[in-house]
């Protein structure tokens, strides 16, 4: 992005990628994978807009898989979460959904059945099957690890969106409505989805209105609620069975048993009611036929009576409901515990609408992030007539992503300046023993001089200081510095910012591109996390020094740091010396020039202090440089 006088406030928003799709979230997800499957299966994670699944990975062998998973924001039905936890919450979710899918769902048997239904059922047996098994991979997942909570929020939050999407669409063809609500209508192949996702995981109470004679604000279209009901026993039999089935492949051929059922009766009904008419499809489509995909034994379900059990409290819902006897009551109460079947059926799981999370309030933010917060500041910047300054770029990320193999090289060989730092910096909050002071403890060294009547000899513990330090690198990328040169000067700007960044001391790189000032990292930002900016071996242009300093300047005079200084790293004079000796004279921070490649004693002139290095030596040089700055700040 090219920020200019002509850069509206409001168009840097898009600068603030949601974490819930930064590559920092997606190795977060793939450490937590990596935790929870087996030495066997090697999981990776993609990210996609709006859809969640799991595949083979291209190219990985037979048990790496690949599970893709959402980035959009799904809204909060009545909760408070912190917007980051949030959408964690939401992420691990279906991460722990798709990985049900990989370790128990036999795709490879749901293809074969899937070839042999007519065209026409298709989508019918791929429901079918897709939404049985839901309810079957959270139950067991939700009986190996501590993510029931999770689960129960994603379904919360499922049939929010679906419900909210349903009633927009009454609104938008100016449908039937009930005491100036939206009558949502149901083919029987839309219901006989919701009926068994109800009987699953979490009962969303949704089927009980919609059987019930007397809810008026869901019912079956075109009046087919009789055929609906009649199906109800046959839901009941089958999702019992599928819930105390461990064997993957009987499942399948389970589902293929009762959709054969609910497909004679579709057969018999005006042919929209095979199909969606006012619903949208918010669940993952995880059902796909996938060649030599093994399935293992769901072990941790619940048995013949504890599924049947689970299953006949939903049952009895729907009988109140199908009788008349629950009235306006049959919807279920929003404040009342689910179980989910299983091992966990003696946990309460709270409903999410009623958790609290005052104890992470404290992570709630703007959702600015660093490189949105940064730019703002730049802004100011350009837009202020004083500078002279007509265009600052914020670098767009590598498609590649950069060269993630040099940055983990680069951290690895940071440790010690990482150490260095942090001895330094402990150093200098140490409390210390302060002579000349006229109260105190007395100083043995001075004994002589009170003796003659001398009063300031004593000694005084005062604390040690706290200085905020912050460092802004500037990088010259002009052309000379194409090839090794900017491939060692990446390199060692990495080393110099992860180790600042890991003992707590702000850094941003500005470097100098295509003639302008770009900037890479900012301040605030995670090093991490802009690899795909700082390790692209870019270089091109010149070398417009003054221009650079100048913002770098008006960035640090504001008061960001107590202590501040920069570093610029280059290989050649500035393009307008006169002009860059002005922007230094007027810094009222320090900065140090590391030039590469010149004779030692040269430029001296352009920085407050220099030193020199070969391609070969350049990161020690950096690396000593700033060993030495914090041993003076100390």
């Amino acid at each position: 992005m090219r920020l200019t006088a002509q850069t509206e406030p409001p168009d840097l928003a898009a600068l603030s990628t949601p974490e819930r799709a930064s590559s920092e979230r997606r190795r977060e997800l793939e450490r937590l994978a990596s935790l929870c499957t087996d030495r066997e299966r090697t999981i990776s994670i993609a990210f996609d807009e709006e859809r969640a699944f799991a595949r083979p990975a291209e190219g990985a062998g037979p048990d790496a898989y690949e599970i893709v998973l959402p980035t959009e924001k799904y809204e909060q039905p009545g909760t408070e979460l912190p917007p980051g936890l949030w959408d964690r919450s939401i992420q691990v979710a279906f991460l722990f959904h798709e990985l049900g899918h990989v370790y128990y769902s036999d795709f490879d048997r749901f293809g074969d059945c899937l070839e042999r239904v007519d065209g026409r059922w298709r989508d019918l047996f791929r429901m079918v099957y897709n939404t049985a098994e839901d309810g079957v991979v959270e139950t067991q997942i939700a009986n190996e690890f501590s993510v029931t909570d999770d689960f129960v929020l994603l379904n919360d939050v499922l049939v929010s969106r679906a419900d909210e999407r349903h009633r927009a669409y009454v609104d938008l063809f100016d449908l039937a409505t009930a005491d100036g609500e939206p009558v949502q209508s149901y083919t029987v192949f839309e219901a006989l989805a919701v009926g068994l996702l109800d009987r699953g995981f979490v009962d969303s109470g949704r089927f009980a209105a919609i059987v019930d004679p007397d809810d008026d604000r869901r019912v079956v279209y075109d009046g087919q609620r009789e055929a609906l009901v009649d199906l109800v026993p046959a839901m009941d039999e089958f999702v019992a069975d599928v819930l105390s089935e461990p064997d993957g492949t009987r499942r399948v051929d389970r589902a293929h048993d009762f959709f054969e059922t609910a497909r004679d009766t579709l057969a018999g009904l005006p042919p929209r009611q095979n199909g969606r008419l006012q619903t949208a499809p918010v669940r993952p489509s995880d059902a796909r036929a996938r060649a030599g995909w093994t399935a293992d034994a769901a072990d941790r379900l619940p048995d013949d009576g504890a599924a049947s059990a689970h299953v006949a409290r939903d049952r009895a819902a729907d009988d109140r409901s199908a009788s008349g006897a629950s009235g306006a009551g049959s919807v279920a109460d929003p404040d009342e515990d689910r179980r989910p079947p299983g091992r966990v059926e003696d946990d309460t799981v709270r409903r999410v609408r009623r958790r609290s999370v005052r104890a992470q309030s404290n992570r709630a933010g703007s959702g600015r992030s660093p490189l949105e917060r940064e730019a703002r500041h730049l802004l100011d910047v350009v837009d202020d007539e004083s500078t002279a300054l007509e265009e600052v770029i914020v670098v767009d990320p590598a498609e590649d992503g950069g060269d993630r193999d040099r940055w983990d090289d680069a951290v690895g060989r940071s440790k010690q300046l990482q150490r260095d730092l942090s001895t330094q910096l402990r150093r200098e909050r140490r409390p210390r023993d302060e002579p000349g002071h006229r109260t105190g403890r007395l100083d043995g060294r001075r004994l002589v001089g009170a003796s003659h009547g001398a009063q300031r000899v004593f000694t005084r513990r005062e604390s040690g200081t706290a200085k905020d330090h912050s460092c802004l690198v500037v990088l010259d990328r002009s052309g000379s510095m194409d090839g090794e040169p900017i491939r060692t000067a990446e390199t060692a700007t990495a080393q110099l910012v992860h180790a600042l960044f890991a003992v707590g001391v702000d850094a941003s790189v500005l470097s100098i591109w295509e003639g302008y000032p770009c900037l890479e990292l900012p301040f605030g930002g995670r090093p991490s996390e802009h690899v795909d900016r700082l390790m692209t071996e870019r270089a091109d242009w010149g070398t417009p020094l003054s221009t650079a300093v100048a913002v770098a300047r008006e960035r640090l005079d504001d008061g960001r740091g107590s202590h501040p200084f920069v570093v610029v790293v280059t290989d050649g004079a500035p393009d307008h010396p006169d002009r860059y000796q002005s922007q230094l004279a007027a810094c009222t921070v320090p900065v140090f020039g590391v030039y590469i490649g010149s004779e030692p004693g040269t430029h001296t002139e352009y920085f407050d202090r220099i030193v020199h290095a070969e391609t070969d030596t350049l990161a020690r040089t950096m690396q000593r440089l700033v060993r030495a700055l914090f041993s003076t700040e100390a």
